[in-house]
């Protein structure tokens, strides 16, 4: 991008080696320019419609993020924090392991359990680049996509890379070329990749169930009964605390068992429609 810049302020191709020798005031403002587009000022890199481009508002929307916001198993929530966060600690382990810094997490399990909201919170609380993937598709086809993708990410390490939707994203016509990017043909250190789908009987096992791309699953399954009933008592709380003049009764704890039992099969989205 610096060099078509050049060429095009001063209609003279010239490359990436010389251009760094120049130092023109003409040329160093092109750099300082080049800087300062590639710069994100409260934003998050996001691929879609063949290009990347920065998005505030998806910013904004992590950073307003929260745990308070899900209902999880503790356990299941301490793993998945606990996985992400490790990561980027672990460096010096990797490399004494002799084995490349990389790792994949998949969220699966059906929608409106939580998997895209969970992501948000973990790049919110994780203070790395983080870098969201919506499309593989590019005017010269998903394999120009896939490639633009990984090398933003390598460029962008140490990083998360967020891919969701993989189940309609890895079609039949790119899956080797995906393949060959995830297990770092070019060099993927630095790079955890976080996954959703919906529907993981759809995703070649070659995707999946191969250790160094995906090694760590996380299902989002419906929610418990417990874990209905505790939905339900969170926002009941949160209702109430607008003082908007709605009546739960008096006893919310029973009002909260009440749905839970009255919602067997429900996700935590038709619930929050309540």
């Amino acid at each position: 991008m610096q060099e078509t810049l050049y060429h095009f302020v001063y209609e003279t191709r010239v490359d990436e080696k010389a251009l760094a020798n120049l130092k023109s005031p003409g040329h160093e403002l092109i750099s300082e320019v080049f800087e300062w587009a590639a710069q994100l000022k409260e934003e998050i890199w996001v691929f879609q419609g063949g290009c990347w481009s920065k998005d505030k508002a998806l910013w904004q929307s992590i950073q307003s993020s929260s745990w308070e916001d899900i209902v999880l198993e503790d356990e299941f929530l301490d793993g998945l924090r606990r996985d992400t966060q490790t990561f980027f600690e672990s460096k010096s382990f990797y490399e004494e392991l002799g084995i490349a810094w990389k790792r994949g997490i998949l969220l699966l399990g059906p929608p409106g359990n939580g998997k895209t909201e969970s992501i948000k919170v973990l790049l919110h609380e994780s203070n790395q680049k983080a870098l969201y993937v919506k499309s593989f598709t590019t005017q010269m086809g998903p394999e120009e996509g896939v490639r633009s993708i990984f090398k933003h990410a390598r460029n962008n390490a140490p990083c998360i890379l967020v891919i969701e939707d993989l189940d309609s994203l890895v079609s039949d016509d790119v899956r080797s070329f995906f393949l060959n990017e995830i297990d770092g043909l070019g060099q993927n250190e630095g790079i955890l990749t976080i996954a959703t789908t919906n529907h993981p009987e759809k995703i070649d096992d070659a995707i999946i169930n191969r250790p160094s791309r995906f090694d760590v699953k996380y299902n989002f399954d419906l929610p418990t009964e417990e874990l209905r009933r505790k939905y339900a008592l969170k926002w009941i709380h949160k209702a109430m605390a607008l003082k908007a003049g709605l009546s739960f009764g008096d006893d919310i704890e029973k009002l909260s068992q009440d749905i839970a039992k009255e919602t067997d099969g429900w996700s935590f989205a038709f619930l929050k429609e309540l």
